[in-house]
């Protein structure tokens, strides 16, 4: 049995393909970020693969070239080193565009034999049509509170923090876990610091963003917690939770001006 947090149907169906061996030759994960699609790809890999050398990863947060594309077409033109698949495993597949998505495009065509493909999104409305028309795509939902509470006490969490972790990460088991270590002392510190700057003038707001932009992965860090938090007390007005969104995307996108589109959404407040 291959484990997988919730998506009970999924790991069933990929269960009875890997005992029969009938897959397609791509697939198409998509669903919210932190639900695992991109582990429940790596899992259905090593049970598939003898040797590790029969995989290919790509996974990065910027566009990917045309010499990645070309760097995998050449993985697939070897021969297997002892397992019966080569496997490629392709994350932000919704990053795959322009002359890459057209090397791309061709391999899914024309998929060597033996080749299994996985791309994996949390934005499917970005992939190219034309990508997604030579793939079966398999939804990923959100994990349920209960599954993440089961979860959570399996990694000795006690009962209360488990419920409040559930109730708090939007069906997310990556940011559940972020939470499970973390303790829910860093949330906290974080929707202090947004009560903060709702009170703040710009000038204030301006010398935050400065100050948290030397650091990214902290700064989509504390967006996210602050996104929890607008979800979760349902604060709308005025439209602060979609730009809040769309921020949060912009800053995974290597090609835009981070500073900025921050120092943008502290003018929201």
């Amino acid at each position: 049995m291959i484990n997988l947090i919730g998506n009970k149907k999924v790991r069933e169906y990929f269960e009875k393909i890997i005992a029969e061996k009938k897959f397609g030759h791509a697939y198409l994960f998509y669903g919210p970020e932190g639900v695992g699609k991109k582990e429940f790809a790596f899992k259905i890999a090593r049970d598939l693969l003898v040797n590790q050398e029969d995989m290919y990863v790509l996974d990065k947060n910027e566009p990917l070239y045309i010499s990645e594309v070309r760097e995998l077409k050449n993985f697939f033109r070897l021969t297997p080193q002892s397992s019966e698949y080569k496997v490629a495993i392709l994350n932000n597949a919704h990053l795959i565009s322009g002359e890459a998505s057209h090397a791309l495009l061709k391999i899914l065509e024309e998929p060597p034999k033996n080749s299994l493909i996985f791309l994996i999104t949390s934005l499917p409305s970005l992939v190219l049509a034309t990508i997604k028309s030579r793939c079966e795509e398999i939804k990923f939902s959100p994990i349920k509170k209960q599954e993440i509470r089961d979860f959570l006490k399996t990694k000795n969490i006690n009962e209360k923090e488990a419920e409040q972790i559930s109730e708090l990460c939007q069906g997310s088991v990556s940011q559940a876990l972020s939470f499970a270590q973390n303790g829910l002392k860093e949330y906290n510190s974080h929707i202090e610091i947004f009560k903060k700057l709702q009170k703040s003038d710009i000038a204030s707001r301006f010398n935050f963003a400065k100050q948290i932009m030397e650091d990214i992965d902290e700064t989509k860090k504390i967006l996210r917690n602050w996104i929890l938090f607008l979800k979760k007390e349902k604060i709308e007005s005025p439209g602060i939770l979609k730009i809040a969104l769309r921020t949060d995307y912009l800053l995974s996108q290597a090609q835009y001006n981070h500073k900025l589109i921050f120092e943008n959404f502290m003018l929201c407040f």
